[in-house]
């Protein structure tokens, strides 16, 4: 049987090679650290882990360069994929969240609480491993929104519009749901729109408490909990 890695990297490779198809008629500006498509990863343990549950933020700022990762998935499909999961396994994203009010942070407290534990601070200094190796993460936007980092490399809005356009095929919870096969997804975008993110499913709200949603997506059994973003 093949392993959830193996699973992810065959699922993935393909929608990122449509997507540099798509780019196909553009002309790419020589323009260093124009961000690259952020798809979801995951801890080695992920697979494993009773809860199996991922957090969804709205994008990245800043992820990486654009136009070596077009390069590089020419030239070997998959291969940033399987870098970018080799780098999250060594979670640099420890180092992401200072306090309880960032997304990291949020979402390192929430982890550790659900494991019993209300010291997450630890897990800056490399404690409590085996409970960071069994999230993952993911975004509603695999393309940054412009103002996120985009527009700080000179790149113009249209051309970015572009790039945008061409990842939002990306932006779907059904790519989540049946690379990663979650149980749990907590987001922390409060802007979202649930039922265009989730379209391709049924969007059942069991609760609201708290400024927090409760829904259900009985055709892929994951429970969702829509809240707002910690710095909010």
């Amino acid at each position: 049987m093949k392993t959830l890695t193996e699973r992810y990297l065959e699922y993935y490779t393909p929608l990122v090679q449509e997507f540099i198809q798509r780019l196909d008629s553009l002309t790419i500006p020589a323009i260093k650290e124009m961000p690259e498509p952020f798809l979801p990863l995951f801890g080695k343990d992920y697979e494993q882990s009773a809860l199996r549950i991922i957090f969804i933020g709205q994008d990245t700022r800043w992820w990486w360069d654009l136009r070596e990762f077009i390069e590089a998935e020419k030239t070997s499909p998959g291969s940033k994929l399987r870098e970018r999961l080799d780098q999250f396994r060594k979670r640099p994203f420890t180092q992401w969240g200072k306090t309880r009010n960032t997304f990291w942070g949020f979402v390192m407290m929430t982890i550790a609480a659900l494991h019993g534990r209300k010291d997450w601070g630890l897990m800056k200094t490399g404690a409590m491993v085996e409970i960071l190796n069994s999230i993952g993460w993911g975004n509603a936007n695999a393309i940054e929104l412009f103002k996120s980092s985009a527009r700080k490399t000179g790149v113009k809005d249209d051309f970015w519009n572009q790039v945008r356009f061409a990842g939002e095929p990306l932006n779907r919870f059904q790519h989540v749901a049946q690379a990663l096969e979650p149980r749990v997804a907590i987001l922390l975008h409060k802007g979202l729109n649930p039922a265009k993110y989730f379209g391709e499913y049924r969007l059942e709200r069991v609760s609201v408490q708290d400024g927090i949603t409760h829904y259900r997506l009985p055709q892929v059994q994951v429970d969702v909990f829509h809240v707002p973003h910690p710095s909010t």
